[in-house]
Parts: structure tokens; C-alpha cells; sequence
């Protein structure tokens, strides 16, 4: 792992980044709209916002623990029927974060990264105020897959 200190600074940062492209994207850079459509609780506004924020934590995790060789994002499928599949909060995953990181072996200190980073970024988002959810947006659905 490199000297990078993942914590509630670089968290703020990378919500203030993913905001701002979205702002560019959605909103002719205003970045107070993109914000308040974030706080309103608007699909397209919090997609923008998830997306920029997947990109992101991906570089950071690629940077931070070097046994990273891809990540990957998902949208959770609902089970059709077969019963020997777990049972899955499909409504929890589709605001979630939803991630497979492929890496060269299975680490505590990798796990515990992405815990720290998805407390950080849950207290972005309870600071933000979202009108409809609470921590869900920003939560971590992550599934480590080593060589």
C-alpha cells in the first residue's frame, strides 16, 4: 500500500469532484443545481453523481492497494425464480455502489480500506441531506475476486 491516507477528506473531495461532473453534464456547470438535485433525491442527478463517484474510487483503490488489477461495476439483477440463489435487498443495491474487484489476493488491510472508504463517503451524503434516502446512495456493495 502507498503513503495515501484514505479518510474523510479525500471522501469530501471525491463527492465534490463527482458533483462538479455532474453539474458539467446535467446542469451547463452549475454546480448548485447538480447539488440541490442531489439533495432533492432526482435519479439522474444521484446516477451522474454514482457513476463519477465509481470511476473514482476505483482509481483510488488502484492506487492505494497495488494487488488491485481491475474494477468493475455492476447493476444487481432480480433473481427470477430460482430458489437457490440468496436473497438479495435488489432495492438496497440499485442506490448502492455496486462493485467485483479483481485483485491478486484477498487482503484485511484491502477490506478494511473499503470499509473506511464507505463510512467516509455515507457521511458525505448524511451531510448532504438527501430528501429521500439516507446513507444508501453512497453504500459499498463490493465483491473481492482474487486470481
Amino acid at each position: 500500500m502507498t503513503n495515501q491516507q484514505v479518510d474523510q477528506a479525500l471522501a469530501d473531495r471525491m463527492l465534490k469532484g463527482a458533483i462538479k461532473l455532474c453539474a458539467q453534464r446535467l446542469y451547463t456547470g452549475e454546480t448548485q443545481r447538480a447539488l440541490l438535485a442531489v439533495r432533492r433525491g432526482e435519479a439522474e442527478a444521484c446516477e451522474c453523481v454514482r457513476n463519477n463517484l465509481i470511476r473514482q474510487i476505483a482509481e483510488v483503490l488502484g492506487q492505494v492497494d497495488k494487488t488491485v488489477k481491475s474494477v468493475f461495476s455492476y447493476e444487481p439483477v432480480a433473481p427470477s425464480g430460482k430458489a437457490d440463489l440468496p436473497e438479495l435487498d435488489i432495492q438496497e443495491c440499485e442506490t448502492s455502489i455496486n462493485l467485483v474487484v479483481w485483485v491478486k489476493r484477498k487482503s484485511a488491510a484491502l477490506n478494511k480500506l473499503i470499509d473506511s472508504l464507505e463510512k467516509d463517503l455515507c457521511e458525505c451524503q448524511r451531510l448532504i441531506g438527501c430528501q429521500i434516502r439516507d446513507e444508501e446512495c453512497f453504500s459499498l456493495n463490493v465483491i473481492l475476486v482474487d486470481d
